[in-house]
């Protein structure tokens, strides 16, 4: 990471102000330089509430992985110019438009610690956390202008032990479009472009199962070697109460089905534990994975039990689960989900992930449901490893990105669930209190 600025150290004068000089430092100024300052550490300013004793700054961290370490790199450039009266810093992260938490700071403490031993430790225990306050006060910045930004990069699609051989892998181009409305209403997409041209569908398994093929056909699409329209989306997230968080999210979801995803997530911020509710309603996308969508379905002759399509209409189906996330601590996350899946199987999945310093996260997860072992076909139950990279560790610079792949026995149609970027709980995550405590470490980095 290059070297953050350092810490503004007041004198023993301007320590004793007791009220802000604002013919000297006007507001607006103060509020413009530092949207300046933080814009070179890739901070965004949202909202500054400021009084001759106290600095709130709510700000959007778009750079760094661990919100400890941009909070400590935004902490550094306020004390380069907010007012020296200021005693008390109140530091409110943002991810997706939702506030995630308050951390208040005492400014002498941050002065007093940058460069000592221990330095971390003490600034820790000198924080106190809670929930993020209220827009009422903040000094708001207007919604950035709709953005859009686009980026054009290699991907490398593998696919393992699908049938015709332990790896098959598709490379290409792969454009990725954003534009932000405002902050929590994002319209993003994805499109690829495979350099290995038109491709026989992989020799994936003969589902002889009651349920519908909701997963086993995915080696049929975009394998025609034209341009796939993988992503199509418009997300919106919301604050409901200040443990309460919503998102909805709309168009195609992903390679395989488009529809509508519902959400809601309690998550207090000093709670290991938080509880979420999930509903979507998806149809089923055509194989060409353009804009169109399915009109076949899946049935079984009840003699011979082969899978037959039939051209009747579209394909669609509703998936709902209830789910419990708990930080275990030294890095170990668990979920539990619970409810119907794609293929209209009741039951439940349980993961359990490891996230290492170095931004690395490892996990293993496992479904049960009703579908009878001998119907859901070889491995008898959907399970499989699931691997994070973080971009830096191959770049050598801060960023946000990761890279994931799951390692999984052959596809089948039970146990499994639509595919949604952005769900609740991995964005407002980095900002809960059990993370800051996790990555504290990377505060003064």
């Amino acid at each position: 990471d290059p070297a953050p600025a350092p810490v503004r150290v007041r004198t023993a004068d301007q320590r004793a102000a007791a009220t802000w000089d604002r013919a000297r430092q006007p507001e607006p100024a103060v509020r413009k330089g530092l949207a300046d300052l933080l814009a070179i550490e890739g901070i965004e300013l949202v909202g500054l509430e400021l009084t001759d004793r106290t600095a709130r700054l709510r700000y959007e961290n778009t750079r760094y992985r661990s919100e400890a370490q941009a909070m400590g790199r935004a902490a550094r450039m306020m004390t380069q110019i907010i007012p020296p009266s200021v005693q008390t810093f109140i530091m409110e992260p943002v991810q997706a438009g939702l506030p995630l938490s308050q951390v208040t700071l005492p400014r002498d403490q941050i002065e007093a610690q940058e460069n000592v031993v221990g330095g971390s430790s003490a600034i820790y225990t000198a924080a106190s956390f809670g929930q993020a306050g209220v827009s009422a006060g903040l000094e708001t910045l207007p919604d950035p202008d709709p953005r859009f930004r686009w980026g054009i990069a290699p991907y490398l699609a593998v696919t393992v032990f699908d049938g015709s051989g332990p790896l098959n892998a598709d490379v290409g181009l792969e454009g990725l479009v954003e534009y932000q409305i405002s902050r929590n209403f994002i319209i993003s997409g994805r499109v690829q472009q495979s350099l290995l041209g038109e491709r026989a569908p992989l020799a994936f398994f003969d589902n002889k199962n009651d349920y519908a093929n909701v997963r086993s056909d995915q080696a049929y699409f975009g394998r025609s070697g034209d341009p796939i329209l993988s992503k199509l989306t418009a997300a919106y997230y919301t604050r409901i109460t200040p443990d309460v968080y919503g998102r909805v999210t709309v168009g195609y979801l992903e390679k395989m089905y488009g529809g509508i995803s519902t959400e809601v997530l309690w998550a207090p911020v000093a709670s290991r534990l938080a509880l979420g509710a999930e509903l979507d309603y998806v149809v089923m996308r055509d194989q060409d994975v353009g804009f169109g969508f399915a009109e076949y379905k899946t049935v079984t002759d009840p003699v011979t039990r082969k899978k037959t399509r039939v051209v009747t209409g579209d394909f669609d189906t509703v998936s709902a689960h209830i789910s419990a996330y708990y930080d275990v601590g030294n890095g170990f996350q668990a979920q539990l989900d619970v409810g119907r899946y794609l293929a209209g199987d009741y039951g439940a999945t349980f993961a359990l992930d490891r996230e290492y310093e170095n931004g690395w996260k490892v996990g293993a997860y496992f479904s049960l449901t009703d579908m009878p072992f001998e119907q859901f076909g070889e491995g008898s139950f959907d399970k499989g490893i699931r691997i994070t990279i973080p971009y830096e560790y191959f770049i050598g610079t801060p960023t946000q990105k990761t890279t994931s792949t799951v390692l999984q026995s052959l596809a089948r149609d039970g146990g499994a669930r639509v595919q949604v970027d952005g769900r609740l709980y991995e964005t407002i995550r980095s900002g809960q209190l059990n993370d800051l405590n996790d990555t504290w470490g990377r505060f003064w980095r």
